[in-house]
């Protein structure tokens, strides 16, 4: 069943309409192209009133997308005269998405002009940027706010290709905790392996390599889970833990100690234990594992961490 977005195709004409597409798309390399149209991003304050170009979107790291609608909509106009033309692209000339058109009917405040996608187009790949390039400008002063619209790309040489969305880490080396202290486990380049990472959800290398972050676009349920292994020490005992907490993009702190574990083991015993959590997850929301003791000293452990999309 095709599915349908509103978008505005020409203003000019007074006509608005909806943007279709099958559930299945290809491009122009024959990789299938599957899920739903959605609002990537939203830039302001765009002069027409000069040539140039202005980014109107950078692909988040370890994404894709089929760029399917980029409107514009006039938020200042005044004294305008004469037509700007302008297209819509990656490589340089920024017409290899939407080629350069004339924007009729942009001429006075909330029309608007929308590019749409026909025939064969490329693929935004990670980091790459979507640029609206200006090729003809009017006189006066003419000010468009651009809208990017796309659906996130399943890509591979079959329409069966895989949809599996997810994160794991794992440590090659002991991760040591402080006594009495709560501690974020780090997965970093220096201590652990990325198993697999689908779509950016962590960045060993970065500021925060004990996150998993949810991308633009990848919003819903998440099935976490969360495993530590604590060395042996020389007294049973019972004061290790292990958890997860759930933040959103402001870091503020939604769900603590889900997924909790606590540990007991004899005296020179390991303890091992694995807990599971379903999470609702916005945008930006972001989750870290977390561990505690109460053994005096240092204490080390290895731990693996892991997410996949569900829902």
């Amino acid at each position: 069943m095709a599915n349908k977005v509103p978008v505005v195709v020409d203003q000019s004409t007074g006509i608005a309409s909806t943007l279709t597409f099958s559930d299945t798309l290809t491009d122009a390399s024959g990789n299938s192209i599957s899920g739903a149209i959605r609002l990537l991003s939203t830039t302001t304050t765009i002069s027409l009133a000069s040539t140039g170009t202005t980014n109107i979107f950078t692909v988040p790291s370890g994404q894709q997308y089929f760029i399917t609608n980029v409107l514009l909509q006039v938020t200042s106009a005044t004294g305008v005269s004469g037509t700007a033309s302008a297209g819509v692209g990656i490589a340089a000339g920024e017409d290899d998405i939407f080629g350069s058109q004339p924007l009729i009917g942009l001429t006075a405040a909330d029309t608007s002009f929308s590019f749409a996608s026909t025939g064969t187009t490329v693929v935004a790949d990670a980091t790459e940027i979507v640029k609206l390039g200006i090729d003809t400008a009017v006189t006066g002063t003419l000010e468009v706010t651009a809208f990017v619209f796309g659906v996130a790309t399943t890509i591979g040489t079959t329409a069966g290709a895989s949809n599996f969305i997810g994160v794991k880490a794992e440590h090659t080396a002991a991760f040591s905790v402080s006594n009495s202290t709560f501690t974020d486990v780090d997965y970093d380049n220096g201590n652990s392996s990325e198993i697999f990472d689908t779509n950016g959800f962590h960045d060993p290398g970065g500021a925060n390599p004990d996150r998993f972050t949810i991308p633009t676009g990848l919003a819903g349920k998440y099935l976490v889970i969360q495993h530590f292994n604590w060395a042996g020490i020389g007294s049973a005992e019972s004061g290790r833990f292990a958890g997860i907490k759930h933040y959103n993009s402001s870091d503020t702190l939604l769900d603590a100690d889900v997924a909790r574990e606590q540990f007991r083991s004899s005296a020179n015993d390991s303890a091992s234990g694995s807990g599971v959590e379903i999470l609702e997850m916005s945008e930006g929301d972001y989750v870290i594992q977390e561990v505690y003791h109460t053994n005096g000293g240092n204490f080390s452990g290895t731990g693996k961490f892991m997410m996949m999309k569900v829902g």
